[in-house]
């Protein structure tokens, strides 16, 4: 055997030679695991490496390492010189050897820099390609592949772009694809920075003028979580659409990124040229923004007003949380900022700033499981990163470093085993300050008491509210860590193990339901209150209850009483202020009383307990007893967030009866023409007029109507879940499209709640019309808070537009044992009320069956 071809094998084996340590090849294959380095391949060599080695169709290819580049252009420093070396024979000889062995006579010839294509920048276009290359004329494209670097644009590129120094680069030789059709496929859309839709370009042929911008392409759009292709008119065909979704979306998770991927189609097989992370999308490095967790409390556009109380709210909220494991807001410094800026405005609804939470979790220790569960919790479904992480630690002495990140396990420990304990404390806290806000008399207070009034509510979650944040950490971790361990143990998909092994907690959100399906067995059982009941004469049954009806009505006035509709947004009349919304549910629960909810609740309960029982069952020893304690920490921070979350709730419901006090005493006083006008104003501006310290007042009339004609504006327009955006830059709204084609097959979504129905659906987007919700029927909707807890006991199936398995709606809908499905796109437009709709809550899948 030639001596060549033994080196070939100790490299195939080693890499490199155990003699010298140097590459002994020019060249590797696809296959080789040095190959994902981007040292070795480049950054463009490298990735398609990995994306050969996890099973992308990418073309066979070699990759001519950054080795070669130092051997043979060292100190050039010209393109000039770098065209002029010749190449030792036995080098090019090697090298088209292992070109033959691709099985083609025509070759892609690829520039793979070294930083090329990353995360701040792609040198897209500075690099060189060479399609149609023949064989013998390989060495001399690798040549031009490196002199490449020394051009004039990427010099200027360089400059532009602050890059200094020398990078090698390696060269990617693929077998040519005779591409029939060719484009490339988006995971955001690359103008407007939103990822629920991918964008698809493509052209006929080879996809080079396509790329090089030297024709206009056809262009797709692609429904992120369906597949499901929105313009029907573009002629793409419906296989690759399916393709390029999958494996788009494949390239976005391998990139943690959005990512920009070329594709071509040869002969009916769909194949991966080169995928990168999407750059541009911004001016400067981007922002990401996403509601999908937050739409279940806000899913619709929020009031100056409301906005500045949830603003302090979830500051306050953080800064709670953060000395429990060492972190004291006041001592952060410079990153004080990022605690104050976790949520954001964005067509004026509530987003979270998903970097600055990623922030916070990276001055952890196990950061990267934090955010893999942080991720799974609000159901954020873009693989993202951000490319330079920033977190809390920033600024800290090591000192105080070390010490957090040795105190965290211990402090964890002790935060798991006490916080049934300390939410337990906080909910006897809030009960009493609850009795002494009620005791006040709002309407005889002057403006500025009302005021600081709404300040002190406030106030107190920064002293208090460190339980309530403790739950929502802990539902953070244990349904995440239940979920790896389902994956790896049982063959389970994690959100299949959480709605199956989580069901049946006997969660507080269900109680206002058991109360009101109580009262309408006492109320019916009497006619004479039925028939008030049924004329809707309220005030008239209230003053003829019986004691146990009245003990019943008082009691849920004290225990959820503060509760409204569109919890948090502190828009919709509470069930305190308006007993006529109690009273119609009541009627409601009352069309069909056999339906007895707390029979379906030990159902629910008794089929989760035999899943966990065989689940377990089957599993070893050692695996049996910490997913049973996994499953069982995991199910008490479900019930302490559902606790914490009603808390919540309460909180803001207090705050309404001062806020419409203080909107009547400022009209009063002329400061506002109405009281609603109130809702339209931050607080630090109520405070700045009722004090005679607000600019120019004689402006305040123009605002707040500048301000009203905005808001209904944005009513109708609705950013997308999840997108990136320059700092300090708001969304902006589209021009408007032609509607989506409708889908001729199925909906899809993600099933949260199982079991199968076929029923009437009922779109309800606004809950003050849940009466129209008839027994047994599909309650479709956007999002649901736990506002809409009452409806659950009377919907037979409900479908969400946002959601996950962890949201609010899932987590109620499998307590009550009726299937349930999440992230249905646009479901409130696409589905009609009476229409009758199979939905299959195990499989996500939502058939509609009359037009």
């Amino acid at each position: 055997m030639p001596i060549w071809d033994i080196e070939t094998w100790l490299t195939r084996a080693f890499g490199r030679s155990p003699a010298s340590g140097r590459c002994l090849r020019p060249w590797i294959d696809l296959d080789e695991p040095r190959a994902c380095d981007p040292g070795i391949s480049g950054a463009k060599g490298a990735r398609l490496a990995a994306m050969y080695q996890a099973g992308f169709p990418v073309p066979e290819a070699i990759i001519v390492t950054t080795e070669a580049w130092s051997n043979f252009v060292g100190d050039k420093s010209t393109a000039a010189q770098v065209r002029a070396i010749r190449l030792p024979r036995q080098f090019s000889k090697s090298l088209l050897a292992a070109c033959r062995r691709l099985n083609s006579t025509r070759f892609a010839v690829r520039s793979s820099g070294v930083g090329e294509d990353g995360y701040e920048h792609s040198m897209a276009g500075q690099l060189l390609t060479f399609l149609n290359t023949p064989l013998d004329e390989i060495p001399a494209k690798i040549l031009e592949c490196w002199a490449a670097w020394f051009s004039s644009p990427l010099r200027a590129y360089r400059r532009r772009k602050s890059l200094a120094g020398k990078k090698p680069v390696a060269v990617v030789v693929q077998r040519q694809i005779e591409a029939e059709m060719a484009g490339v496929v988006f995971t955001i859309d690359p103008l407007k920075g939103g990822a629920d839709k991918l964008v698809l370009e493509w052209t006929h042929g080879l996809g080079d003028r396509l790329v090089e911008g030297r024709l206009e392409p056809r262009r797709c759009r692609i429904a992120r979580k369906t597949g499901r292709i929105l313009d029907n008119d573009s002629g793409l065909p419906a296989q690759v659409g399916k393709a390029a979704h999958r494996w788009g979306l494949a390239a976005e998770s391998m990139l943690n990124f959005p990512a920009d991927m070329e594709w071509a189609v040869a002969e009916g097989r769909f194949y991966v040229l080169q995928a990168r992370p999407v750059t541009g999308i911004a001016s400067g490095r981007p922002v990401a923004w996403t509601d999908v967790n937050l739409a279940e409390n806000f899913p619709h556009p929020i009031t100056p007003l409301a906005w500045s109380l949830v603003r302090r709210f979830y500051t306050a909220y953080m800064g709670s949380i953060l000395p429990v494991f060492g972190w004291h807001p006041d001592k952060l410094g410079r990153q004080r900022r990022i605690i104050d800026h976790l949520i954001g405005l964005q067509g004026q609804r509530i987003y979270y700033c998903i970097d600055n939470w990623y922030a916070v979790l990276q001055s952890f220790p196990f950061s990267n499981w934090l955010t893999r569960f942080l991720d799974r919790y609000i159901g954020q479904y873009v693989a993202y990163r951000p490319p330079v992480p920033e977190n809390l630690a920033a600024g800290a002495s090591p000192l105080r470093r070390w010490f957090n990140w040795t105190g965290f396990l211990p402090r964890l420990l002790k935060v798991i085993t006490s916080a049934e304990t300390r939410l337990a404390r906080l909910e006897r806290t809030f009960s009493r300050l609850q009795k002494d806000w009620r005791s006040q008399e709002p309407e005889s207070m002057p403006a500025e008491a009302l005021a600081r009034q709404l300040e002190q509510r406030l106030q107190i979650v920064g002293k208090i509210w460190s339980a309530a944040a403790v739950a929502d950490l802990l539902v953070m971790i244990f349904p995440g860590l239940l979920g790896v361990l389902a994956e790896r143990w049982l063959d389970m998909s994690a959100d299949k193990a959480t709605a199956e092994l989580l069901a049946g907690q006997q969660v507080t959100s269900i109680q206002p339901s058991l109360l009101i399906w109580q009262m309408a067995r006492l109320v019916l059982n009497e006619p004479a209150l039925a028939g008030l009941l049924a004329r809707e004469q309220f005030q008239r049954l209230e003053e003829s209850l019986p004691a146990e009806a009245r003990r019943l009505l008082d009691e849920f006035m004290d225990r959820f009483g503060s509760r409204c509709y569109l919890d948090c947004m502190v828009v919709m009349p509470t069930f305190r202020e308006k007993h006529s919304l109690f009273w119609k549910l009541v009627a409601q629960y009352g069309s069909n009383l056999d339906g007895d909810p707390i029979a379906s609740l030990k159902a629910t309960c008794l089929r989760a307990q035999n899943m966990r029982h065989r689940v377990l069952a089957g599993l070893p020893p050692l695996r049996r007893r910490i997913l049973n304690l996994v499953i069982r920490k995991a199910g008490q921070a479900v019930r302490l967030r559902e606790r914490g979350r009603l808390l919540q709730s309460l909180l803001f419901g207090e705050m309404r009866p001062v806020i419409l006090a203080l909107g009547q005493k400022m009209v009063s006083l002329g400061l506002i023409d109405a009281d609603g006008d109130v809702f339209y104003l931050r607080l630090s501006e109520i405070l700045d007029l009722v004090e005679g310290a607000y600019p120019l007042p004689e402006t305040l009339a123009h605002i707040i109507k500048v301000r009203k004609d905005a808001f209904d504006r944005w009513q109708h327009e609705r950013p997308p879940e999840f997108f990136l955006a320059p700092k300090a830059k708001a969304w902006q709204p589209s021009r408007r499209r032609k509607a989506d084609s409708q889908d001729e097959g199925a909906l899809l979504g993600t099933p949260v709640s199982g079991g199968k129905v076929r029923a009437a659906a009922r779109v309800i987007v606004d809950p003050s019309e849940g009466h129209l919700l008839g027994r047994g029927e599909v309650l479709v909707t956007y999002a649901t808070d736990p506002g809409w807890t009452p409806l659950f006991s009377l919907a037979g199936g409900l479908i969400l537009e946002r959601g996950g398995v962890l949201s609010h709606g899932a987590i109620v809908a499998r307590e009550f044992g009726i299937p349930a499905v999440a992230g249905i796109e646009k479901a409130c437009e696409r589905i009609f009320s009476g229409q009758l709709v199979r939905l299959d809550g195990d499989t996500g899948k939502v058939t509609v069956e009359n037009e």
